[in-house]
């Protein structure tokens, strides 16, 4: 049984991790919703699912095998579930792999996210993408993605009769009034299954060369999963949740260094805060998005370019669509356990095209909410008279 909340990564080597990558459809956009959501999602199903435990073949499974023996004693034995997007095909295996085929299910930390690993190093969110950057040539092509992209959609999404009461109109549940057709031609399937294989021996050869998390960030990795398990509430953790992360050591370290009634208090206050800039940028939804920034100072570091005390951090983004309150909630909740940031929210809405990682300059507002005039200077006294409008609000 694996050991809770320790740092199973330096342990890890390419031969004895279990590598998975697994290929999905849905009439869900699995791109719009959390991973949970997706997985839960009526349409969701299998197309395949590749391994490989170690340096050993890629093997393929579909829907109609049996439960891999191989890979069934793999998970009974602890040994490490590396996968690019853990948080994703965790959510396939509790929800689908286990529940619809006999799926054995790893417990939490078994599992090894290197999406998590490469975001550390500031590389992209994307396999593809950070192979790329690390120099890895056995990646997909173009055609690749595009034959994912569109093998994961109903090619024709049809109205039909319910299948409980026989009307084309009444409130039953969409998935009985609805006929989807899969783009599935014997040609395209035996390509998604190539596409799968190269997925998994792409993760495989760049697993090795992604610097390891740090303990603390193992841990903030594993607890920020159990925060977001459905049930539990971003600011309420249950007595089961919160013995699971009891003998976290740094996880502990770090609550008890923050302000005396933090944990309770301070995630309702900035719940309350993102929520009611969504609810002021409610009129534009669809128009852009909400963001917030981290930037951040090591004190206890040499700046390599001046030598001087006080290395600077690399900014952090998060990106949200205006009303998505939990995707900047979770965003939010990243900076909340990293040392030294300080995370800003504008009250303002940036243009909905901005780049994934960019924090947005003044040419990319498309609206405010507010203006906040902070005056510190030795006129400061003076200002009610610099302001361009009476505020609604003073703090003295």
């Amino acid at each position: 049984m694996a050991t809770p909340f320790i740092d199973l990564i330096p342990k890890v080597t390419v031969a004895e991790g279990l590598y998975i990558d697994i290929k999905t459809r849905s009439d869900c956009d699995h791109r719009n919703v959390e991973p949970q959501t997706y997985a839960e999602n009526w349409s969701t199903d299998i197309w395949v699912a590749g391994y490989a435990i170690g340096q050993a073949e890629v093997t393929l499974w579909h829907p109609d095998d049996p439960v891999p023996q191989e890979l069934t004693r793999a998970i009974a034995s602890g040994l490490p579930i590396i996968s690019y997007d853990a948080r994703f095909v965790r959510a396939l295996f509790r929800n689908i792999m286990g529940p619809r085929h006999s799926w054995p299910i790893p417990p939490l930390e078994q599992w090894v996210c290197m999406a998590a690993m490469a975001a550390a190093m500031d590389l992209p969110t994307g396999l593809d993408d950070a192979a790329n950057v690390i120099g890895i040539a056995e990646r997909q092509d173009k055609e690749a993605h595009s034959l994912i992209r569109r093998m994961a959609r109903p090619r024709l999404r049809t109205p039909q009769l319910c299948a409980i009461c026989g009307k084309m109109t009444c409130d039953h549940h969409k998935m009985f009034r609805t006929s989807l057709v899969w783009w599935d031609a014997a040609e395209d399937l035996v390509r998604l299954d190539a596409y799968c294989v190269q997925d998994v021996r792409t993760a495989r050869a760049l697993f090795p060369l992604l610097r390891p998390l740090s303990q603390s960030a193992r841990e903030n990795w594993l607890r920020d999963q159990v925060i977001y398990e459905p049930g539990t509430a971003v600011d309420t953790l249950s007595t089961e949740t919160t013995a699971r992360i009891a003998s976290s050591a740094a996880v502990a370290a770090n609550a008890n260094a923050r302000p005396q009634g933090a944990p309770e208090i301070v995630p309702k206050l900035i719940r309350g805060h993102i929520e009611l800039i969504h609810l002021l940028a409610k009129p534009l939804a669809g128009q852009g998005k909400v963001i917030a920034t981290g930037f951040g100072e090591n004190p206890d570091e040499t700046d390599p370019e001046t030598g001087k005390r006080g290395r600077s951090l690399p900014t952090k983004v998060t990106q949200a669509a205006v009303g998505d309150v939990k995707a900047t909630l979770e965003g939010v909740a990243q900076f909340m356990k990293r040392p030294h940031y300080k995370l800003y929210m504008p009250l303002a809405i940036f243009r909905p095209d901005l780049p994934p990682w960019a924090k947005g300059y003044e040419r990319d507002v498309v609206a405010c909410l507010g203006i906040v005039a902070d005056f510190d200077d030795e006129d400061a006294p003076h200002w009610a008279e610099r302001l361009p409008l009476p505020p609604n609000y003073v703090l003295v």
